[in-house]
């Protein structure tokens, strides 16, 4: 018994030897060095917004004395909180500048959110309750950005114009051009309405794997410019968002590992974060010709760049910006059933799946959509396979609404929109509600320059929007120096609006667990050398590289545990742009870090936090 009792003891202190040693060993490069601790500076600002919120709701402010908040999330400038109770309850009328934008629901205890203000103005915000009536001014600053700025505007025109953009601010204009929301920030690509003031829309940490409108997660946000949800998976996000039944998620995504660019489809359980099903349209389109599909550069620019998706039927449309095509899979089985694009491109073996098609085929196109046969798009005429460099060269292009018939196998246009523009990125084309029709052309061309101007020069580029009656007529028509990602019709708000409820930011993430080396492995690796001058900032879960790198650079992160695990990040690959920030998946814990240049590693001199 003795005997067993010395082994077990032995067999202990062995255990307890290793711990030790791996402890100390890790001790060994995060000693001595400055510590960074991981916080989303928005996201803390705004949860002591949150608790000031809570404390003022406790305090007897009355109608005629009532707390105001002006832009009180920090991002939303033209918007505001009133808060207030009164001794019954009672609705309450508010009023902006003398227009009635909405009524209050009965209630005791108000918190009134304003949206709409006139930037670079004293608004005067009017609240009316039963008996006693109160105004408010509210100073608002000036927006620094763009205006919109408007040529034609018919006086029938209902709801408001929000543009979306990929490199400035998303803002909403009335139809006379006046500036009545925006968001500070990069905060971009599509916008899903959740409801009347709530939806989902991009992070603010755009160029992931050097792609500037990558990001590695979305955000569920409201009006005054609250992050309620973040939404994070190793596949990000880029171009479109389609929300599915009981809280999913479908999100157009990348993969590192993908031979195509923005070629992932996903969709997210939005309660977990699980992902619970990916394809890569690469792995789809190999099952047909591998030999055609491997044909293509690595990193090709698959782009896809927007999505419908039918949940009955499992059918998924696709618009591939690279392939000049719209594809109609279906998700379920992850087969084929109908490409739209030019045989030409194509290989024998996709023949069976092309639609038979007599015209010029759709090149660049973005926003497709099926409605029972009919199908819409947004035809750029813009082809990644023959590239130009001036406008010149394009002046004889036309970037078009169209629509077409399909019929079995064959496809026919019956419609489009002409309007002398030419916009080789971005763009949307959408049919209303009402029946109207909403185009943008993201970022046209000045057909009239002379000379060898590039196609890229901002100078002569504008974002513009036109909106047509059914008869065709311009309603609207309004352009700004800005790229337009999509233009929507929205509302602030609806005609009765419920009191603001705080609520508390979640995160919502299931990034694979990254595996770990040896930190001895990488040790004949590390230089004497020192670069302690990089800046190194961190996002909860996020790293960001504050320096300049060559674009043949190679650069790898690693981060050493204090129990001898080194988790290895790839931060540049060669020939492509930094990202902004890369997600690590690592919630807690201390961990030196380290940057592989070109296969040599140097020692930061910082350990970094995340709790």
């Amino acid at each position: 018994m003795r005997k067993i009792s010395v082994i077990i003891i032995i067999i202990i202190g062995f255990f307890l030897s290793i711990m030790l040693y791996n402890n100390n060993y890790g001790n060994k490069y995060i000693k001595n060095k400055e510590k960074i601790t991981a916080y989303d500076e928005i996201i803390k600002i705004q949860e002591d917004v949150d608790k000031e919120i809570d404390r003022l709701i406790g305090e007897n402010y009355t109608l005629k004395n009532a707390k105001v908040l002006i832009n009180p999330y920090k991002i939303s400038p033209l918007t505001a909180l009133i808060i207030f109770k009164t001794s019954k309850e009672e609705t309450i009328d508010v009023y902006i500048n003398d227009e009635k934008v909405t009524t209050m629901e009965k209630s005791k205890n108000h918190i009134v959110p304003i949206y709409g203000l006139k930037e670079n103005y004293k608004n005067i915000v009017k609240l009316v309750g039963k008996k006693d009536s109160q105004e408010y001014e509210m100073q608002t600053p000036s927006y620094e950005g763009n205006p919109l700025i408007v040529e034609k505007s018919d006086k029938t025109i209902e709801d408001l114009y929000l543009i979306s953009t990929n490199f400035t601010s998303n803002r909403i204009y009335d139809r006379n051009g006046e500036l009545k929301w925006y968001i500070d920030g990069n905060y971009a690509g599509d916008i899903e309405y959740i409801n009347n003031d709530t939806f989902y829309i991009s992070d603010n940490f755009q160029g992931v794997n050097g792609v500037k409108i990558n990001y590695p997660s979305f955000l569920k946000m409201n009006y005054l410019g609250k992050i309620l949800e973040e939404y994070v998976s190793d596949y990000g996000y880029h171009h479109e968002l389609v929300p599915l039944k009981n809280d999913k998620m479908l999100v157009l995504g990348y993969d590192d590992n993908s031979k195509y660019l923005e070629s992932v489809i996903y969709i997210m359980d939005l309660k977990t974060g699980e992902v619970t099903k990916k394809i890569d349209m690469y792995d789809v389109f190999a099952k047909i010709d591998r030999d055609w599909s491997d044909s293509f550069k690595n990193n090709f620019d698959f782009v896809c760049n927007s999505a419908q998706y039918n949940e009955k039927t499992g059918d998924l449309l696709l618009s591939s910006r690279g392939f000049n095509s719209i594809i109609m899979i279906n998700l379920n089985t992850e087969k084929i059933k109908w490409i739209f694009g030019d045989p030409k491109f194509y290989s024998e073996k996709f023949s069976k799946y092309l639609l038979k098609y007599d015209g010029d085929y759709p090149a660049g196109q973005h926003t497709a959509h099926l409605d029972g046969n009919r199908l819409s798009l947004h035809n750029n005429d813009y082809n990644m396979f023959k590239i130009k460099n001036t406008m010149a060269d394009y002046k004889n292009k036309q970037t078009t609404a169209e629509e077409y018939e399909i019929n079995g196998n064959t496809i026919k246009k019956v419609w489009e929109y002409d309007a002398n523009e030419f916009s080789k990125v971005a763009g949307s084309y959408s049919t209303l509600n009402n029946k109207n029709k909403l185009i943008t052309y993201g970022w046209s061309i000045s057909k009239n320059v002379k000379g060898d101007v590039s196609i890229n020069d901002e100078e002569y580029l504008n974002g513009k929007i036109i909106e047509l009656d059914e008869k065709e007529n311009i309603l609207f028509k309004a352009k700004t120096k800005d790229l337009i990602y999509r233009t929507y019709k929205v509302n602030l708000y609806g005609k009765n609006t419920k009191n603001y409820e705080v609520y508390k930011y979640k995160k919502i993430s299931a990034l694979s667990t990254p595996k770990y080396i040896k930190t001895s492995s990488i040790a004949n690796k590390l230089q004497k050398s020192e670069y302690s001058k990089i800046g190194v900032k961190l996002y909860t879960s996020r790293i960001s590289i504050d320096s300049s790198f060559n674009p043949q650079d190679e650069v790898n992160i690693y981060l050493i545990a204090k129990d001898n695990r080194t988790y290895k990040y790839n931060y540049k690959k060669k020939n492509q742009e930094a990202p902004t920030s890369i997600n690590t998946s690592l919630n807690t814990g201390e961990f030196a870090i380290y940057i592989e240049i070109n296969d040599k590693i140097y020692d930061l001199k910082k350990v970094i936090i995340f709790k």
